[in-house]
C-alpha cells in the first residue's frame, strides 16, 4: 500500500512541470516495477504546451496482458484525454493496484469500453498508442520550447514554430526540436560576440531617411519591438506613410501599442499579416515585391507633395524553417537599388534564433546597416548588389 500510495502522489505530481515530465516518467516507471512484479512498462499522452504526445517505456515487441488507464486531466497542465496507462504481463495483475488507487484518487474503477474521464479503466487500452520509445524528444520539446519563451516567444507561436519546422522537414516535431537546440548551440554565442564587437554609429531612435535598408537583429517579441515601434512613432510624428507587416505578433495588437501616435490619422498607418503581402497566392516573387514598394512609395511621394513611405516588416515566413534563400536574399540585396529621393525607408526584421550561420551571412551582406542592441552600426559587411552578384 506504501507504494501504491507513492505512485499516486507521482501521478498528482506529474504536470507540475513541463521540463521535468520526463524524469518523472521514468520515476513512475520505477514505482510501477516495484508495486507489480509483472508490470512491463507504461504509455502517456498529454497535451501539453499545446503539443500531443504519447510515449511508452513499453519495450518493443512486448503485448501486454493487462491494462490500467489512469485520467489526468484532474491535474495541472493537462487537458481532457490526456492520460497514463500502466501494462503487466500476467492477467489480473493490475487489479489490486486498480482498487488502492481508486482509493487514493477517489476516482471509480470501470471495465467496461465507455471511458470518462474522471475514471479508472482497467484491460481496455491493451494495444498501447504508437508514440516515441525514449523520452529524449519531448525533453528535446521542452526545452526548445523554454528557449523560445526565454527569447519572448509567446507559448502558442513557439509550439507552432516547431511544428511548422517540423512540416517543412517532414520530419517530427521532437527532430525539429532537436535541429533547433543544435543550430543555438551552434551560433548563438558567436553571433552575439560577432555583432557586439561591431562599432555603434548612434543609439537607436527609428530615425530613417528615404533609401535606408536596415536589418533589425534581435531575439524574441519584446526585443523586436524595442527596434521596430520606435521606427513607426518616428515615422508617425513625421507625418510619413508607414507600413507595418507583422507575424508573431496579431496586427490589431501592434496597431494598438501605437494607437496614441496614430492619433486621428489611422489611415497613416498600415499594419498586415506579413506572410499576406509577401506571400502573393503563396509564392514569394522578388521582383514583385520590389515593385510594390516602390511604386507605393512614389504613390505616396506624389499624392502628398514628397510625403515618405517607410516600411517594416518581420521575416519569420521566410527565416522560420528550412527553406530556399536564394530569391529572398536577391530581393534584399535589390533594395539596395532604390536610392531616388522618393525611395521608401525599409526596416527588415529579422529574430536571430531563425538563422543559421550562412542565413545571418546573407542578413549582412544584404543590408547596409544594422539596428542591434538599441545601436544603430555601420554595417563591414555589406555587399553592393553588382558586388554580391559577381560573387555568387
Amino acid at each position: 500500500m506504501e507504494l501504491s500510495t507513492a505512485l499516486a502522489a507521482q501521478l498528482a505530481t506529474l504536470g507540475s512541470s513541463a521540463v521535468e515530465l520526463p524524469e518523472a516518467i521514468d520515476k513512475l516507471h520505477g514505482t510501477l516495477l516495484a508495486v507489480v512484479p509483472s508490470a512491463v512498462g507504461l504509455s502517456i499522452t498529454v497535451h501539453i504546451s499545446e503539443i500531443d504526445l504519447t510515449l511508452t517505456t513499453l519495450p518493443d515487441g512486448v503485448r501486454p496482458e493487462t491494462s490500467l488507464r489512469v485520467p489526468l486531466s484532474l491535474w495541472a497542465d493537462f487537458e481532457t484525454g490526456s492520460e497514463v496507462v500502466f501494462y503487466a504481463s500476467t492477467p489480473g495483475a493490475l487489479v489490486d493496484l486498480a482498487a488502492e488507487l481508486g482509493w487514493a484518487l477517489e476516482l471509480n474503477i470501470t471495465w467496461s469500453s465507455q471511458v470518462a474521464d474522471h475514471m479508472l479503466v482497467v484491460d481496455q487500452h491493451l494495444a498501447p498508442l504508437a508514440g516515441m520509445s525514449g523520452l529524449d524528444d519531448l525533453s528535446a520539446i521542452n526545452r526548445a520550447v523554454g528557449v523560445l519563451l526565454s527569447r519572448g516567444r509567446s507559448p502558442r507561436n513557439a509550439v507552432d514554430d516547431l511544428k511548422t519546422a517540423a512540416t517543412r522537414a517532414d520530419s517530427s516535431i521532437g527532430a525539429a526540436a532537436n535541429a533547433l537546440l543544435a543550430r543555438l548551440d551552434r551560433t548563438v554565442v558567436r553571433q552575439h560576440a560577432e555583432l557586439s564587437a561591431l562599432p555603434a554609429r548612434a543609439r537607436w531612435d527609428g530615425t530613417a531617411a528615404s533609401g535606408d535598408h536596415f536589418c533589425g537583429l534581435y531575439r524574441g517579441e519584446s526585443q523586436r519591438d524595442q527596434i521596430m515601434l520606435p521606427y513607426l512613432r518616428e515615422g508617425l510624428r513625421n507625418g510619413d506613410q508607414c507600413l507595418c507587416l507583422i507575424d508573431r505578433t496579431d496586427p490589431t495588437i501592434i496597431r494598438g501599442r501605437l494607437a496614441a501616435d496614430a492619433g486621428a490619422g489611422d489611415e497613416q498607418l498600415d499594419v498586415r499579416r506579413a506572410s499576406d503581402v509577401y506571400l502573393v497566392d503563396g509564392d514569394f516573387v522578388a521582383d514583385t515585391m520590389v515593385g510594390f514598394l516602390g511604386e507605393t512609395a512614389a504613390a505616396v511621394a506624389d499624392a502628398d507633395g514628397g510625403r515618405q513611405f517607410r516600411a517594416t516588416g518581420e521575416m519569420s515566413w521566410a527565416t522560420g524553417g528550412p527553406r530556399s534563400f536564394e530569391q529572398f536574399f536577391t530581393y534584399e540585396s535589390e533594395l539596395n537599388r532604390m536610392t531616388s529621393t522618393h525611395a521608401p525607408a525599409l526596416l527588415c526584421l529579422f529574430d536571430l534564433d531563425d538563422l543559421d550561420a550562412a542565413a545571418l551571412d546573407n542578413v549582412l551582406r544584404t543590408h547596409p546597416t544594422i539596428v542591434y542592441d538599441q545601436s544603430v552600426i555601420d554595417n563591414p559587411n555589406y555587399q553592393h548588389p553588382d558586388d554580391r552578384l559577381a560573387s555568387c
